[in-house]
């Protein structure tokens, strides 16, 4: 990671850079959330707040990367006029009233990823718990295949 020894600090440095478009390549591994806090909007604590621009995020692989909330927070959270792309990771152990694993009020892309084992609004979700929603205003949509 360029940012810094965090894969929060690189969300940071991203989302405050000035830059339209960032990518964070992750080595195989797992990543766990483990600052608490809830319900701020940027990437300080608890979830990983993607705040504006465009953030790509590429692991090594779905059974190699993994990025988990361990049940402090969702994982990611993407604001309105953001976006957020992911591939080649796992999300899992968001835990949130609304979106589990994402809660996505921008534009979000999934591509050869899982998104597993992720609660929201204390229920484990259908389906594994995949846990993605869109936010108030709707979200642009998530796509992937």
């Amino acid at each position: 990671m360029p940012w810094g020894d965090s894969l929060r600090a690189a969300i940071i440095a991203a989302n405050t850079n000035g830059d339209t478009s960032d990518t964070i390549n992750l080595a195989a591994g797992n990543y766990t959330l483990s600052l608490v806090g809830a319900n701020e909007d940027a990437a300080a604590t608890g979830d990983l707040d993607i705040t504006n621009g465009s953030i790509t995020i590429v692991g090594a692989g779905v059974g190699s990367t993994s990025i988990t909330a361990n049940q402090i927070d969702r994982v990611f959270q993407v604001l309105t006029g953001a976006t957020l792309t992911l591939s080649e990771l796992t999300i899992s152990g968001g835990k949130a009233t609304n979106g589990g694993g994402i809660y996505n009020s921008g534009t979000l892309a999934v591509s050869n990823a899982t998104i597993a084992d992720n609660l929201a609004a204390g229920v484990p979700l259908n389906n594994g718990g995949r846990g993605a929603a869109g936010g108030p205003n709707g979200g642009s949509g998530i796509s992937g295949g």
